[in-house]
């Protein structure tokens, strides 16, 4: 939309100022001050964040924008002021050569592609963890079946999937197995896995033993007997 035209009377008469039409003349644009936008950062979306948007509609990279993003803040060099009392936004693409910023006002979006450098790296929360104390439990899943046809002897079918495992000193150790019965002949069993784990959530190391897949995302679900050791972001 260039050079648009608005018709100012329409616009008092319905309560707007007539300046609105100066500020949406050139191109569609964000107002001034905070609105709830979905962001997207590398075409990842990031949610509906509280984003301010300066005087001539530019996103403001504030410190409340930068953390709910999860981008990285620029040094204090890149800091702009802006009005007396409210926060510094910072010049984001300036800091980050690369940025690219795309606004969708119509759509209440913000999309930006950043360099890697630019964005944080993820941390991995515990604080919803609990340690110590003792514990055992047991898991099931259980299914059974019967098929009766008109005139014909009828046939059952039983299932039962099975987790033994406890906790204690931080430590948890699984044992799964699978039973099945068809028709009149016994069950049949068949074990699983068992494995014992531990993690150190300080340190983000996690260690396993026993009969395990391996934490690899080029060998996803590749089983194994024997130990193996691998690190969280913190």
């Amino acid at each position: 939309m260039e050079n648009a035209e608005f018709d100012t009377d329409i616009l008092q008469r319905r309560g707007l100022d007539p300046h609105i039409a100066d500020y949406f003349r050139d191109a569609p644009r964000f107002q001034p001050g905070r609105n709830r936008v979905i962001v997207y950062v590398n075409d990842i979306r990031r949610g509906r964040i509280n984003t301010r948007f300066t005087a001539d509609g530019a996103l403001c990279f504030d410190q409340g924008f930068l953390d709910a993003a999860g981008l990285v803040v620029p040094e204090a060099k890149y800091a702009v002021a802006q009005t007396p009392g409210s926060e510094s936004c910072y010049d984001f693409v300036k800091a980050f050569p690369g940025t690219h910023i795309t606004l969708k006002p119509g759509r209440e979006e913000v999309r930006l592609i950043v360099p890697t450098v630019a964005q944080r790296l993820a941390v991995t929360d515990f604080s919803g963890f609990s340690r110590g104390g003792k514990a055992v439990l047991y898991n099931y899943d259980l299914m059974a079946m019967r098929n009766q046809a008109r005139g014909m002897t009828g046939s059952n079918f039983f299932t039962l999937n099975s987790e033994l495992g406890v906790n204690a000193g931080d430590w948890i150790m699984r044992s799964r197995s699978y039973a099945q019965r068809q028709g009149k002949s016994g069950f049949r069993n068949r074990h699983l896995y068992a494995y014992g784990q531990k993690t150190w959530p300080k340190s983000g190391a996690t260690v396993q033993g026993g009969q395990i897949n391996i934490a690899n995302s080029a060998l996803t679900g590749a089983p194994l007997t024997g130990v193996q050791v691998f690190l969280s972001p913190h």
